[in-house]
């Protein structure tokens, strides 16, 4: 995003909502850009989708919510009760920090419903996407 939108989004109000959605959308899929191959259908999948959200989750204080949406039925493509996991092993450069930054993802139904990443507000001014990596 240019300084630009960021200006526009400081000052007016109802811009300021899509600049922040432009900025988690972007975390968003630079973070499931970089699951590894294993991983494959769950990336697919979610980058199909389109994001509208990343809330705070008071189930789980630490993760934000994922609301995502799909177009058609394809949810039910690949909605699969009982396939629950959460994916770790992925950092992020935090340039607030000065540090990586551990990444979970949980997996409900097989559908990417909470993500974490540690001591963070999910600010995509604070990471520097092109320094992904996976634990070894």
């Amino acid at each position: 995003m240019s300084v630009f939108q960021k200006i526009l989004g400081a000052v007016f109000a109802p811009y300021k909502f899509n600049v922040m959605q432009k900025a988690q959308n972007e975390l968003f899929m630079a973070i499931i850009s970089a699951l590894p191959e294993t991983f494959r259908q769950i990336k697919e999948q979610t980058l199909c989708g389109k994001l509208y959200d990343l809330r705070d989750w008071d189930l789980l204080p630490d993760f934000k919510s994922v609301v995502m949406g799909y177009a058609g039925d394809t949810v039910f493509q690949y909605k699969k009760r009982g396939v629950n996991f959460k994916i770790a092993g992925i950092e992020i450069f935090s340039k607030k920090n000065k540090r990586f930054e551990n990444i979970e993802i949980l997996v409900q139904n097989n559908l990417v419903c909470g993500i974490k990443i540690t001591n963070s507000k999910s600010q995509i001014q604070n990471h520097n996407l092109m320094n992904l990596t996976r634990k070894k």
